[in-house]
């Protein structure tokens, strides 16, 4: 028995379809987890719909809405575990692209208190020489996805941004190393909110007011929303993640349906093409079953008192097309059925 055909009866097995689904489960979450939601779409038409077809689970429509439905039950518990606690893991400091702005940081990173401070340390030494740094701004929202500018993105009532800033004097405008700034700040709880450093200026040649440096992740080169801190315990984190990620898996069940749909169309489409070229096949024999029908003609037997079929049945003519003894389609006018050798009266 090939290697296939092996893992075929394995999934038939009530131990190989339990162990399956939860391999297809883990697959879909670790895809949703790791490779971002276009991923996850992909992976569950895979593993959710091309994998019950090869092993053959597929057969009818409610068999393949079960495994939809089981996948996207399970998916998202599994998924909202590794995330929420990726969630609490403390992100590291934060810097600036161009070296300004260094260590931010907020602390506590989690807590249920109500008051947290954000800080950043500012090196005037690596702006611009024709830039006077006046201000620092703090960023912080509980959607990473909106500006100052642009709000809403998240569509939620209890969304929250705030627009900290402080002066920087010129005292701490011209010394060689770095300064610190920090903001304390009271958040609401049970959420999970992220935060922003940029630093605002003048350009002293052109007298045009702008930004120069902002604090974005380690290593990339680019500015960014940071996480934290994280206003809620494990279970109000998981809660919120969770609640989400259903949200999300049944957007994606919604794509997955739709194929299941067009597969059964698909599918019963031939089926009934098949069906109408036996039929078709039936009506009009070829020579061979010709030949056969008649060597059936002659060892046929008869019923009782010579007749080849009880009284009470119609002949082929009145009914149309059918035989009365074997039921085989057959043209009008035909004087013997061609699969039987029944005389058609």
């Amino acid at each position: 028995m090939s290697v296939s055909s092996r893992i075929k009866a394995f999934a038939g097995t009530v131990p190989g379809y339990a162990i399956l689904l939860a391999l297809i489960s883990l697959t879909v979450a670790a895809s949703v987890i790791y490779l971002g939601t276009i991923f996850g779409a992909i992976s569950l038409l895979i593993f959710a719909f091309g994998v019950p077809i090869y092993l053959g689970w597929g057969k009818t429509l409610r068999h393949f809405l079960l495994i939809a439905l089981v996948v996207c039950l399970v998916t998202p518990p599994i998924a909202t575990a590794f995330l929420s606690n990726e969630l609490v893991t403390p992100s590291p400091a934060y810097v600036s692209p161009d070296g300004v702005l260094q260590q931010a940081v907020v602390s506590p990173f989690q807590s249920t208190s109500a008051t947290f401070n954000f800080s950043v340390e500012v090196q005037p030494s690596k702006l611009p020489k024709d830039y006077r740094l006046t201000q620092i701004f703090l960023w912080v929202t509980n959607c990473p996805t909106d500006t100052n500018s642009s709000r809403g993105s998240c569509g939620s009532a209890h969304e929250t941004f705030l627009n900290l800033t402080t002066p920087v004097s010129p005292t701490q405008r011209n010394v060689t190393g770095t300064f610190p700034v920090s903001f304390q700040q009271s958040l609401p709880g049970g959420q999970i909110f992220y935060f922003e450093f940029f630093t605002w200026g003048v350009n002293t040649t052109s007298a045009a007011a702008l930004s120069s440096s902002c604090t974005g992740p380690p290593g990339q080169g680019i500015c960014g929303f940071a996480e934290g801190p994280v206003t809620g315990t494990y279970g109000t984190i998981y809660g919120l993640v969770i609640l989400e990620l259903y949200v999300l898996m049944a957007e994606l069940a919604i794509v997955l349906i739709v194929a299941i749909l067009f597969y059964r169309f698909i599918k019963m489409r031939e089926k009934r093409r098949n069906d109408m070229a036996k039929e078709a096949a039936g009506g009009e024999p070829t020579k061979s079953d010709t030949t056969e029908s008649s060597s059936v003609d002659s060892s046929a037997p008869l019923a009782s008192g010579g007749s080849s079929a009880p009284a009470s049945k119609p002949s082929s003519k009145a009914a149309g097309t059918r035989c009365p003894q074997c039921g085989a389609s057959v043209k009008a006018g035909e004087e013997f059925c061609w699969k039987c050798g029944h005389k058609l009266d």
